[in-house]
């Protein structure tokens, strides 16, 4: 999360935060992902340009790591997750592994700090 990301730090950039500051750059009305990405499916081309943009930074970003780290599959989790399918064809075209979105979502957190309480 750390790591820089051009002028910020990845975790600004990559995040539900950082999207959102993307897509308010086209329109600031927009307050949520799943605004924009119901806006994206109804064929907002804006917005579509945005999610790829955004997909295929964050490839950019991830190729590294993951070629290093010798990933099989990269998972986009929590919330972003949501918005897979807008972004996810970019991000996956700029790794050389698949992505996928996680199935949690936003419960995701809860659900493995629930398995760590009863699995002790």
């Amino acid at each position: 999360y750390s790591f820089p990301a051009g002028d910020a730090q990845a975790d600004d950039v990559f995040s539900i935060r950082g999207l959102l500051a993307r897509l308010q750059a086209v329109d600031a009305q927009i307050s949520d992902i799943r605004n924009a990405a119901a806006l994206a499916h109804a064929g907002n081309a804006s917005f579509q340009e945005v999610f790829a943009q955004w997909g295929s930074d964050l490839g950019a970003f991830l190729r590294p790591f993951a070629l290093a780290f010798q990933a099989q599959v990269i998972l986009a989790l929590g919330g972003i997750a949501n918005a897979f399918d807008c972004f996810g064809p970019a991000l996956t075209s700029a790794l050389p592994i698949p992505a996928v979105p996680g199935e949690l979502g936003t419960n995701a957190a809860l659900v493995g700090a629930a398995e760590l309480l009863f699995r002790s």
